[in-house]
């Protein structure tokens, strides 16, 4: 009479190798999240720039030409010690909004008080040309960057 089953060294090395499969694949899933998880932060900081030029090109459109006491008209957008700098009225009132990088952030300054308006930034280049546009570019800690040009409505910069 012959016995039909596993032997305990039959049952050890299928254990082994099951157990050798089952950390392989959790090994995998494990790269595959941290991979995802990156991509998604990536995507989250081009989302959060896009929007934050998408601001800036509001606050350059809606905004109007701040005139000066001689009556003579101030450049509404300049770029004043590599920060964006729009003049502007709110309520009446001259108003000057400011963009600039500092402790890797962006921030929106307006007379209330500053805004922190995106994070994770090592450059902010703000360029005005002759043609009346400007060119906004900003970058991050991890290499990515979003950039655009913006027309400047009534006249030319400077």
């Amino acid at each position: 009479m012959t016995r039909r089953g596993l032997t305990l060294i039959e049952l050890v090395l299928s254990l082994g190798i099951l157990s050798l499969l089952a950390s392989l694949c959790v090994s995998w899933m494990m790269a595959s999240v941290d991979t995802s998880s990156a991509r998604a932060g990536e995507t989250r900081w081009l989302t959060a720039a896009g929007l934050t030029l998408d601001q800036i090109e509001r606050d350059v459109q809606t905004g109007d030409w701040a005139p000066t006491r001689e009556r003579r008209a101030v450049p509404k957008v300049g770029v004043e010690d590599g920060s964006l700098v729009i003049r502007t009225r709110s309520k009446g009132l001259r108003s000057t909004i400011r963009y600039r990088a500092e402790g890797g952030m962006l921030a929106r300054e307006v007379p209330e008080g500053p805004a922190r308006v995106l994070g994770d930034v090592t450059r902010f280049v703000p360029e005005l040309n002759d043609d009346a546009t400007l060119f906004v570019e900003v970058s991050s800690n991890s290499g990515e960057s979003v950039s655009r040009w913006i027309r400047i409505p009534g006249g030319s910069p400077k």
